[in-house]
């Protein structure tokens, strides 16, 4: 009876060790679920953050190409360097300076312009006025301007300034005679020097002064 009754109790310990086997059996399969869904779940996170980072990557890049654009053929910051636009602009005025203007008007006398490659000699810009338009007779004389003959009205000089050299010059169709406001003997380096500039050698006209900020506004 005894012997009945051992056997009985190995039997229900052998099913129970059985069962919780089968349990812990059950039980893995659930934790490499776990487990996989973490590792997707990662990867997800990797690729959004991998997304996020190349969207970003274009949208700088995107900016960088339109600024460089807009620099090249929109409008410039333009830096003055010299005297020789005085009293109307000083060294290192600041300048906002419109490139594709020249495509939709032309020139006009007074217009502050900036002169490209084609003209400079010593490394630098030249900022200089348009004072003879295309087509029209320039003549320096006794240190006043004629165009066509006629006495010419130059209100950005500074009164009684004796404008130096001795020219006399017919412009051609897309020609340009430019000269600095700074009318004192060695000044200005411009069309007395040089001669007239082509229109393509304008790289575009200053209209706004940004620095000095006391000197800030439109430029006349």
């Amino acid at each position: 009876m005894n012997d009945d009754k051992n056997e009985l109790i190995e039997n229900n310990d052998e099913k129970l060790i059985e069962n919780k086997d089968a349990s812990e059996e059950v039980l893995e399969p659930i934790e490499d679920g776990d487990e996989a869904f973490e590792d997707a779940d990662e990867q997800n996170k990797t690729k959004r953050i991998k997304k996020e980072v190349i969207e970003w990557i274009k949208s700088l890049a995107s900016a960088a190409i339109i600024a460089i654009l807009i620099v090249k053929f929109v409008f410039a910051f333009t830096v003055v360097d010299g005297k020789s636009m005085m009293p109307t602009l000083h060294n290192r005025d600041r300048l906002i300076e419109l490139k594709l203007d020249k495509l939709f008007r032309s020139f006009k006398r007074g217009d502050i312009v900036v002169l490209k490659d084609e003209v400079k000699t010593d490394g630098n810009y030249y900022v200089k006025r348009v004072v003879g338009l295309p087509g029209e007779h320039i003549e320096i004389e006794n240190g006043s301007v004629f165009i066509d003959g006629e006495l010419i009205d130059e209100p950005y000089i500074e009164t009684g300034i004796y404008t130096e050299g001795n020219v006399s010059i017919d412009l051609s169709d897309e020609e340009y005679f430019v000269m600095g406001d700074n009318r004192l003997p060695l000044a200005s380096r411009d069309s007395r020097a040089f001669g007239p500039v082509n229109k393509k050698s304008i790289g575009g006209r200053c209209v706004f002064r940004v620095f000095p900020f006391d000197r800030i506004g439109k430029l006349r």
